[in-house]
Order: structure tokens, then C-alpha cells, then sequence
């Protein structure tokens, strides 16, 4: 051995101190890591469904209770149709409520409540409750 090789300093030993920490610390880090993968999983589903919620509500709201006789009814249910919805990065597909006036295909409460100088309205024309 060469008088320089003798006076430095190895540095293989603290290369092992952090590999230990780093095998401590991997449970956990996946640990979090899951955990917070599950919870963003679980607010984006409870956020589906009270988006269902409300659109069936609004649907309720134009034309009364679903499978209850009204012989002054102008609006009734008249099925769903699938919406396209991009949530939380991906396109998903969201079933929504259509109604149907006693004359043809009406515009739902999403398209139909708005406030005249609120801007274009972009009606699907198929009756659906749900904004485009």
C-alpha cells in the first residue's frame, strides 16, 4: 500500500449507516405511500357519488318523484345517458338522468336554471340533466 491509500478516509462505512436507515424507513415511506393512494381513491369515489346524488336530485326537482302518479306533471323521467367526466386525470363515464317534457325532449335543470347573462348554454338537445 501507497502512504496515500493509508491516510484517507473510507467512506464505505457511512455508505452503510444510510443503507440501514433506508431499510428502516422503506415500510413506512410504502406505508404513506398506500395509504395515501387509498384515501385519494376513496374521496374521488364519495365525490362520484354525490355528483350522482345531485343530478338525480335535480332531475326529482323538475319533475317530481320518481314512479309517483301526477296528472299535472309537465316533465317526467326518461331514463340516463352516459357522460363523459374527466376526474381526478382520467375520463370517466357517469351515468346521468334524462327528462322528457309531455312535447319531446326538454332541457334538464343544469341547462334550464340559468340565469339569463350567464353565457352560452351548450344543450346536448337529448334531454339529459347533467351539463355537457
Amino acid at each position: 500500500m501507497t502512504k496515500r491509500t493509508e491516510k484517507t478516509g473510507g467512506t464505505q462505512g457511512a455508505n452503510i449507516e444510510a443503507t440501514s436507515m433506508a431499510k428502516l424507513l422503506a415500510p413506512l415511506v410504502d406505508g404513506m405511500t398506500s395509504t395515501r393512494q387509498q384515501l385519494l381513491a376513496w374521496v374521488q369515489h364519495a365525490g362520484l357519488v354525490a355528483l350522482e346524488a345531485v343530478f338525480r336530485e335535480e332531475a326529482a326537482a323538475l319533475t317530481g318523484p320518481k314512479g309517483r302518479h301526477d296528472p299535472a306533471r309537465t316533465y317526467h323521467h326518461w331514463g340516463a345517458t352516459p357522460r363523459q367526466l374527466t376526474f381526478g386525470g382520467r375520463q370517466l363515464s357517469l351515468a346521468c338522468p334524462r327528462v322528457r317534457s309531455r312535447g319531446g325532449p326538454g332541457s334538464g335543470p343544469a341547462v334550464g336554471a340559468r340565469v339569463p347573462g350567464d353565457g352560452p348554454v351548450d344543450d346536448p338537445g337529448d334531454g339529459s340533466a347533467c351539463p355537457s
